[in-house]
């Protein structure tokens, strides 16, 4: 799901989708911003409405984890990985 979708859903905006979810604003605002909804708070969106929006696991980026070099420590580029 979207986070669009979830807004629509709760009446059209970012206040309505968070009290009917119990959750604050900024947390949908933040989804809204970042363009995805982390996976674990889709599936309990999913739970909530009953199955009327459903998690989708492609719509979530893959994260992103800095490595650091033990040796040297250095920190090197950020490694895309699926959780």
């Amino acid at each position: 799901m979207k986070p669009v979708d979830v807004v629509q859903h709760f009446g059209g905006t970012q206040t309505k989708a968070a009290s009917g979810l119990g959750l604050c604003q900024t947390t949908v605002s933040s989804w809204c911003r970042q363009g995805h909804i982390p996976l674990g708070r889709q599936y309990m969106i999913q739970v909530l409405t009953a199955g009327h929006l459903k998690a989708d696991p492609s719509l979530v980026p893959p994260r992103k984890r800095k490595t650091v070099d033990r040796a040297s420590g250095s920190k090197t580029e950020p490694v895309s990985q699926r959780d």
